[in-house]
């Protein structure tokens, strides 16, 4: 798992910063949800109490300004609204106060700040209404049947610690979600422009005819611009192998399309029905433009595999980072799971960080066009994740071992290998596609977003 101040440098300052100025440009809500809302109470009593944890030398009000302090300053890193209710949670009325104010607006998530020990029965209550709930409560307000007991609620998450900065974690999970529901993903396949809604989270998917990308990139000039795209990647690249510079101007022109019609559509994700026509030279394949996007913090999905983009969104902004999403392939020598595909981020650990070396490829199955073969770090962890169903997460974790040559392997330009923590026999492996690994170790944090969101969480090895 990653550390905290990893975790804060890239959750706040990608997230926080990056994807929020994506949404105040492309919120498809009104102005009242231009940003995540949170509503806040305090339980203690309203008296300083006499006798038992925390103890009478304990001083409530100076540590509710502290704690509330430290939850406004997290929201406002990650540009969330907070509301505090005034009125200390002490007894059944007030909680049910509070239950009904929830009721009322109805918040993207609940923050409780306990300071006492014998109101649990009272958190529990609120925890109970079926809004993601966080329960901050600070070492010598709890003792462990408490905090787990309500931590094993679904849609609940227990900080029972002293580190302010734990608030960040679960507070990014539910501005995550709020991004998710606020989306609109560009899906450019079939003959038919509608648009419909995810069921559980609410994504609206933005169906566009396939035949409108072609038209877009008809309209779309070898300029200066495509030119200055072309360059910066000839200028980038360890090498450029089997692409001529033409096809590396195309592939621009690609993307300046492709941005175009996201831009249009108002969309923060993207993903295409690509390689049926890759063959048939009707386009060029679109794999540095979605190299580019990922690079950019911008979801981008092969194949219009609507759960793999899903899945793409999570990993951009929950954890800061783009996926690598990928066909799954069996290395039964050394029990290795092989994740390859011919476009993948060259900015493997956050937009704003130093790009991995990469090499321009031609398409590996058409022989088309350019692709991008990054170089993945070797011996990283790395966490492995895909959408099987709105509410079913595949999880597992493990450590790259090698980037995969090509030649001699067929198939597509990006091709790492990774040594599975889970199944160690390859032949266990669960039967799934288009998994997306990002470079990190990131399961207990995604464990907490699933568990906050009531999604199941599937392992890799197969029961």
């Amino acid at each position: 798992m990653m550390d905290r101040r990893t975790f804060i440098n890239t959750t706040v300052g990608m997230i926080g910063a990056l994807h929020m100025l994506r949404w105040q440009t492309h919120c498809i809500s009104g102005e009242d949800s231009q940003s995540p809302k949170l509503l806040c109470g305090v339980v203690r009593f309203k008296e300083r109490f006499r006798m038992g944890w925390p103890g009478t030398d304990y001083d409530t009000d100076a540590y509710q300004k502290q704690y509330s302090q430290a939850l406004l300053n997290t929201a406002n890193q990650l540009k969330m609204q907070v509301t505090i209710h005034h009125t200390p949670i002490s007894d059944e009325a007030s909680a049910k106060a509070f239950i009904e104010r929830m009721k009322k607006e109805k918040p993207d998530g609940v923050v409780l700040i306990n300071l006492t020990r014998y109101l649990w029965k009272l958190i529990e209550s609120i925890c109970d209404v079926g809004i993601p709930t966080i329960v901050f409560s600070p070492i010598g307000t709890s003792f462990a049947p408490q905090v787990l007991g309500c931590a094993n609620k679904q849609g609940v998450v227990v900080l029972s610690t002293l580190e302010q900065k734990a608030f960040l974690r679960p507070l990014t999970a539910i501005r995550t979600a709020w991004q998710i529901r606020n989306s609109r993903m560009l899906v450019i396949r079939g003959s038919k422009r509608y648009e419909e809604k995810l069921t559980k989270w609410g994504t609206t998917l933005l169906y566009e005819p396939w035949e409108s990308y072609p038209k877009e990139l008809e309209k779309t000039q070898p300029d200066s611009n495509a030119r200055r795209i072309a360059e910066a990647y000839r200028q980038a690249t360890a090498k450029m192998i089997e692409p001529s510079y033409a096809d590396l101007i195309e592939a621009a022109r690609v993307y300046i399309a492709c941005e175009r019609m996201l831009n249009e559509a108002k969309a923060n994700a993207i993903t295409m029905d690509c390689l049926p026509h890759v063959p048939g030279r009707k386009t060029p394949p679109p794999c540095v433009a979605w190299s580019r996007f990922l690079d950019s913090g911008i979801p981008a999905g092969c194949e219009a595999d609507i759960f793999a983009t899903l899945t793409l969104m999570l990993s951009q902004f929950f954890l800061g980072r783009p996926g690598f999403m990928g066909n799954p392939v069996a290395e039964t020598e050394n029990n290795w799971l092989i994740v390859a595909h011919c476009t993948a981020p060259t900015r493997l650990v956050g937009s704003n960080e130093k790009r991995f070396r990469f090499i321009l490829r031609s398409h590996g199955e058409s022989g088309r066009g350019v692709a991008v073969q990054t170089l993945f770090p070797e011996k990283k962890q790395v966490t492995i994740l895909r959408f099987l169903r709105e509410d079913q997460l595949l999880l597992g974790s493990g450590r790259i071992v090698a980037n995969v040559p090509h030649p001699p392997a067929g198939g597509c330009r990006t091709m790492i290998a990774i040594a599975l923590d889970e199944p160690k026999d390859i032949h266990m492996l669960r039967d799934f596609h288009h998994p997306v690994v990002v470079v990190g170790g990131f399961i207990q944090d995604i464990k907490m977003f699933c568990h906050l969101y009531g999604v199941t969480v599937t392992p890799l090895q197969k029961s």
